[in-house]
């Protein structure tokens, strides 16, 4: 009984499976074989399946202007016509988690210098104390008093370099939150131009999915007429087929762009400022290879950081070298102390100190056991650590802006080829469909330079973002994607 219950189980929880496959397939199912070409009904079904774009789960709250109970930044309900890359920037650092964890964190890391730079100021303190106690040579003996000492660093170099180095360390919270800036802009650029690019390619398939369709209606017509053959129809089908497939699978980069657009911004990722494609701007030309270098060595957050990580791992090896020197430290203070004691025989001896105290304190460590030198040898080796981590990152950053220099110009190259190619086939279909009106084209060569259009604009469309891409991934290796002017000039793209 329990494994009939088990298989039950199993059997319920596979009906929406079942009942999703059954439905795509109906959506993708060819036409009958009395038409092969596909039925109004059909066709509806099948649009509805190809052009259906899921939108990604809402993440709105109904007060715009309040933080949630949740204490993430809530956004507007209010949806705006358009939403351009910058306005996705700066809703990315009102919105995204990582963001605020990179703050928080250079907030912490502020905090460091604060408490070293305490050690080196006045620490005052008060107690007071009151005692009562029987002995046996006296009935009573009570003590009480109160008092106040100041204590003030007169020479104290391991507390004074421990302050320098936590001042690096402030330094390194802003550096970190900046790497973690220009990734978080380069993450949500790519993000939103590939809503772009998914959105521009479900138009092209469109038109040559419809473009398609019109085949198989003339092709049916023609092997019915005896003009044509069952192949021709048969072709038409599977390119319709071919295209219907590809949106579907559009649909799901569609979706999953804009998914991880929405987990940025926290705004509705559908309707984006598009760029405009018809004439970028040359953008290879403005930097040769050796100035993206050079701005990259100059300018580069992630290569900043690693050298104040140099200079932090140096500033803890003074703290470990100071182990071997003396402290010298200034005490003063106030006090008022009274002793009551009692006797056995009647009488009493009350006795009162006070008065202020000024003295100097001197400490010299002379041995602990080799703490201080296995520091010093620690921290030596630590700071060879960082020069060889920033070394290796500086050769990245050289070999990431090149790589992408020369992708910038290869997608350059691509993008004036791709426009030949797609200007050719444009004519070649032209002409294509020109001859089969005289006889002298077939209905699959129409088919094919269909098709070759169809590819050529696809990539053409698909070398323009990535041309952008890859533009704004050499502004953020070089440091410059805040710059005002290269912010200027990607406004220019958008229409």
């Amino acid at each position: 009984m329990t494994r009939n219950n088990h298989y039950c189980r199993l059997l319920i929880a596979a009906i929406p499976l079942l009942t999703l496959t059954a439905c795509v397939q109906n959506a993708l199912q060819q036409p009958s074989s009395n038409t092969l070409a596909p039925t109004q009904d059909s066709r509806k079904a099948a649009e509805h399946t190809a052009y259906a774009v899921p939108s990604p789960p809402s993440l709105h709250t109904d007060k715009p202007n309040e933080f949630s109970q949740t204490g993430e930044l809530p956004i507007s309900r209010t949806e705006k016509t358009s939403f351009s890359l910058i306005e996705a920037w700066r809703a990315a650092q009102q919105y995204a988690a990582t963001h605020h964890a990179a703050e928080y964190a250079r907030d912490a890391a502020q905090e460091p210098q604060n408490q070293a730079k305490a050690q080196l100021l006045p620490h005052i303190s008060a107690n007071a104390n009151y005692s009562d106690r029987a002995q046996d040579a006296y009935d009573k003996y009570r003590t009480h008093g109160w008092n106040i000492q100041l204590v003030q660093p007169l020479y104290d170099k391991a507390h004074w370099a421990q302050y320098q180095a936590e001042k690096i360390t402030a330094q390194l919270g802003e550096a970190q939150l900046q790497c973690s800036d220009d990734d978080l802009m380069l993450e949500v650029a790519k993000a939103y131009f590939e809503v772009l690019a998914a959105q521009e390619k479900l138009k092209s398939l469109a038109e040559e999915k419809t473009a398609y369709q019109a085949q198989i209606q003339q092709t049916q017509g023609n092997f019915q007429l005896g003009q044509g053959t069952i192949l021709d129809t048969y072709e038409a089908q599977a390119n319709y087929d071919a295209a219907v497939a590809k949106i579907i699978k559009t649909q799901t980069d569609l979706t999953s762009a804009q998914n991880k657009l929405a987990a940025y911004t926290g705004h509705n990722a559908t309707r984006l400022t598009p760029i405009k494609t018809g004439h970028l701007p040359d953008l290879s030309s403005r930097y040769t290879e050796n100035d993206w270098i050079d701005m990259a060595l100059a300018n580069s957050n992630t290569l900043r950081n690693k050298q104040l990580e140099i200079d932090k791992s140096q500033a803890d090896e003074a703290v470990a070298k100071s182990g071997h020197y003396p402290q010298v430290s200034l005490t003063a203070g106030y006090q008022d102390n009274h002793n009551n004691i009692g006797y056995t025989n009647g009488s009493n001896n009350n006795t009162r100190n006070k008065g202020t105290y000024v003295g100097i304190q001197f400490t010299l460590p002379l041995y602990s056991g080799g703490e201080t030198s296995s520091k010093i040898r620690q921290q030596e080796a630590l700071v060879k650590q960082k020069q060889a981590e920033y070394r290796a990152e500086k050769e990245q950053l050289i070999l990431n802006v090149k790589q992408q220099y020369t992708a910038l110009q290869g997608w350059k190259a691509q993008i004036a080829a791709q426009e030949k190619l797609l200007a050719t086939n444009q004519a070649k279909l032209k002409a294509t469909k020109l001859g089969n009106q005289y006889g002298m084209s077939y209905p699959l060569e129409i088919l094919q330079a269909e098709k070759d259009r169809a590819n050529a604009a696809e990539q053409l469309q698909e070398a323009k973002y990535q041309y952008i891409t890859t533009w704004i991934t050499l502004l953020q290796l070089s440091g410059l994607i805040r710059q005002e002017t290269q912010i200027n000039a990607l406004k220019m793209l958008f229409e």
